[in-house]
């Protein structure tokens, strides 16, 4: 009888169906990732909205004191204000959550005297809007008995809800601690 030698195949490699399941998995654990990562940077900016806003009044407040009352605002900006801070803070963008949306008439939301977000100013910016009859306090410098601060949350941040909000000195959104 004549005996043939049988060889074994001995492979070296991985098949083409481990090689899918290990990109699958890949591609699964980075899209959870990816996920879990844009909502830890929607929540830095909503809290850094916050942060903004509590510093922003703490200048507003510092200027009362010294010229017993508000500055003027002039495009949604408090003026006069650079012996207080270098630069006030912008909003970060890109808007989150409920300050995605700009608002539109009919969609429910409730416009208050002297909103911008009603006269077509984003959600997602700050404004400022001195009030009152003003006091000059020196050639061309007015300040004013009280302001509103407008500024948008895009989701629960800390005890804070999301949605447009607002900060005046007697009502504040926000608890400056």
């Amino acid at each position: 009888m004549h005996m043939k030698n049988k060889q074994k195949r001995v492979s070296s490699g991985f098949t083409m169906v481990e090689l899918l399941v290990v990109v699958a998995i890949i591609a699964l654990l980075s899209s959870v990732s990816l996920v879990a990562y844009q909502q830890a940077r929607q929540k830095a900016r909503n809290t850094r909205r916050v942060s903004d806003m509590v510093q922003i009044i703490k200048v507003l407040e510092l200027y009362n004191l010294s010229n017993k009352g508000y500055p003027a605002g002039v495009n949604g900006v408090p003026q006069n204000l650079s012996s207080m801070a270098a630069s006030l803070p912008v909003a970060p963008n890109p808007p989150d959550g409920a300050c995605a949306t700009p608002h539109q008439a009919g969609d429910g939301y409730n416009c208050v005297e002297q909103d911008p977000n009603c006269a077509g100013v984003p959600w997602n910016q700050y404004y400022y809007v001195a009030s009152g009859t003003p006091s000059t306090i020196s050639p061309g410098v007015n300040v004013y008995p009280d302001y509103v601060y407008f500024f948008c949350i895009g989701q629960q941040t800390g005890d804070i809800g999301p949605g447009p909000k607002s900060v005046a000195p007697n009502n504040k959104d926000i608890n400056i601690k």
